[in-house]
């Protein structure tokens, strides 16, 4: 979650109004996406954070843009790392107050467009599809299936149908 605010901070800086997308990732009103991606391996943590930045991307699968690009202007990316580090770090130095987690899970509640949505999760094994109905605290998609059924996905690709 904290890293979506992070790349939410990047976004802010760049004055764009943004949503969030689970399972972790930013979208830009317009549609066009910037993601984050978190891997757990073992007991670590890989975290990758990619965003477009003065780059030109042509690939239309995935309505990808860039700053440069909505902005119409290059972006320092010295500066834009610097702002999201320190961002960053504020919210980490937050985490030791015992409200923080359940407060930073309603904030992401409250800027999702995921919730709500009509979905397509895919898995390794499984690919599930209907409305997004919420997201436990432990960060686990419930979503209704179209028998009702409520299927709870951990993992996944998302895409909004």
């Amino acid at each position: 979650y904290i890293l979506v605010f992070g790349v939410g901070s990047i976004v802010g800086m760049a004055v764009l109004s943004y949503a969030v997308a689970w399972p972790l990732g930013a979208i830009e009103r317009s549609a066009r996406k910037i993601h984050v991606t978190v891997t757990v391996l073992a007991a670590l943590f890989a975290v990758g954070i990619g965003v477009n930045v003065n780059n030109d991307p042509t690939h239309d699968a995935f309505e990808a843009t860039s700053l440069k690009n909505v902005l119409g202007r290059k972006v320092c990316r010295r500066e834009l790392l610097t702002d999201f580090l320190d961002d960053f770090d504020a919210r980490i130095r937050n985490l030791t107050d015992p409200k923080a987690i359940p407060d930073l899970i309603t904030r992401w509640k409250t800027c999702t467009s995921t919730i709500g949505s009509r979905v397509r999760v895919e898995t390794l094994n499984d690919t599930v599809t209907g409305i997004a109905r919420d997201v436990d605290d432990s960060g686990t998609l419930i979503v209704e299936t179209e028998t009702g059924r409520i299927k709870p996905v951990i993992y996944g690709d998302c895409f909004h149908t």
